[in-house]
């Protein structure tokens, strides 16, 4: 598996600070982990799950950038986890295959890169914010509407092989 937010384009966001980096890594891991569990789409080593666990539960509490801005960021990460709660639910119904829904899926399964952006906004503050994000979203959805519709039906044949 990949590093999630393993960019520069993330690490100029947040200008390098390293305890952002640290909570945007560690947050992303476990979004992908919980991703990966539901989906079914491929097998998840142990210690992945374990390492998710660890930083939810034990790093994630006192990460510094965590614990000095967790009223900014916590709601942030509430309404990821429900969007992509949202889209997961979206994609399985049968109305699927309506290409509106398709398109809202796409977006909505991946707004935890609105944590990034907030994370430029606690740093440099929003003009900075407002300068990065667009390059931060294009780089969230660099698969492409496609690639995503792809990678869509490639879960779900695994679900149905599996």
């Amino acid at each position: 598996m990949t590093v999630p937010f393993e960019s520069p384009l993330v690490a100029n966001a947040v200008g390098n600070d390293m305890d952002a980096l640290a909570f945007l890594r560690g947050i992303a891991s476990v979004m992908h982990t919980w991703d990966d569990l539901i989906d079914k789409d491929r097998e998840i080593e142990d210690e992945e799950i374990n390492a998710a666990f660890w930083f939810a539960l034990v790093e994630l509490p006192t990460n510094p950038f965590y614990a000095a801005n967790a009223e900014m960021l916590r709601p942030i990460v509430v309404q990821s986890i429900v969007n992509w709660r949202a889209a997961t639910a979206m994609e399985r119904a049968a109305t699927c295959e309506q290409y509106n829904d398709l398109k809202i899926t796409f977006i909505i399964r991946s707004t935890y890169i609105d944590l990034v952006v907030m994370a430029a906004c606690i740093l440099g503050g929003p003009d900075w914010a407002a300068k990065v994000a667009p390059d931060l979203r294009r780089w969230a959805h660099s698969e492409g509407f496609k690639g995503y519709l792809d990678a869509l039906a490639a879960e779900k044949e695994a679900r149905e092989l599996g």
